[in-house]
């Protein structure tokens, strides 16, 4: 039943996209179904919140985080860690006047290591830009990545913080947001390297955990 559950989140998080605002209510009914699946999940494998505002500064608009916020895939013989897939924010321009807003807004990732007792940065990727209306969130792609360090021990594992951006129209930055992402799809493939195991967890360990 684990395996089945998690596999299906995953499929969902292959196919959540970012929808205009007037579909909002429908975008928030298929996040809290999927949410739905993962708090059972989390109850298997131990809680696994969607997100953590880490704070704000300035002007900013409708936003928030997918569900789940990122996958995690490992090598099916060693079972290390070797691959992110972070999936896109939602963000809308703010609404600023009676007719319709556009605006220009960004987003970024950053993996963090816990090693060793402390927080380290290891990977930044750089701020990927769109056009934002107030009433339909901006395109963003998934952002794929491999971290040139990994975890050397399962007391050791990452976690990503995404940034987010509201520029004006000379391009100043005129507000930010910054959310961390606890919500992770661990995948392995199996040996035949078609076919996968999943589970929903807080983080990306630096190698493979079987959940319990």
């Amino acid at each position: 039943m684990l395996r089945r559950m998690a596999i299906s989140i995953d499929v969902g998080f292959n196919r959540v996209a970012a929808q205009p605002r007037n579909r909002v209510s429908d975008m928030k009914r298929l996040l809290t179904a999927i949410g739905m699946a993962i708090i059972v999940v989390g109850i298997l494998v131990g809680p696994a919140a969607a997100d953590t505002e880490m704070g704000k500064a300035g002007r900013v608009g409708v936003r928030w985080l997918n569900e789940p916020g990122a996958l995690c895939d490992y090598h099916y013989f060693v079972g290390d860690l070797y691959q992110w897939t972070v999936n896109p924010p939602v963000v809308y321009a703010r609404d600023v006047s009676s007719g319709r807003d556009a605006q220009i807004v960004g987003w970024r990732v950053v993996i963090k290591r816990w090693y060793q007792g402390a927080v380290k940065t290891r990977f930044r990727t750089h701020i990927a830009k769109a056009t934002a209306y107030d009433d339909a969130a901006a395109r963003f792609n998934f952002r794929t990545m491999q971290p040139e360090e990994f975890a050397s021990g399962l007391n050791d594992y990452y976690f990503a913080v995404i940034k987010l951006y509201w520029y004006d129209s000379s391009g100043q930055l005129v507000g930010r947001d910054s959310r961390r992402i606890d919500s992770y799809v661990n995948r392995i493939a199996n040996s035949d390297e078609d076919t996968y195991r999943s589970y929903v967890r807080d983080r990306c360990t630096g190698y493979w955990v079987e959940p319990a």
